[in-house]
């Protein structure tokens, strides 16, 4: 299962961090954000598949729908392409 996945490797992420807290200092507020994200998704991902869903998860969910990652993606598209 992806939530499976997702929970693995932020474990793993989380003990690298751990037992080595200088390396990638410089970017740790970056990797928190993407390790939040992939928390909430494998947050959803176990709920029951009912709806509606509370207010705090229906606002996490809405949050992470509304992402906007098409910047990272057209510079990521650009630099594989050439």
């Amino acid at each position: 299962m992806i939530s499976d996945v997702l929970s693995e490797a932020i474990e793993q992420i989380n003990e690298y961090q751990e037992s080595s807290p200088d390396s990638y200092d410089g970017i740790k507020d970056e990797i928190d954000k993407v390790k939040l994200v992939m928390f909430a998704l494998q947050f959803f991902l176990d709920l029951p598949p009912v709806e509606p869903y509370h207010e705090p998860m229906r606002k996490i969910i809405e949050s992470i729908r509304s992402l906007d990652v098409s910047q990272i993606e057209g510079l990521l598209k650009r630099k594989c392409a050439g």
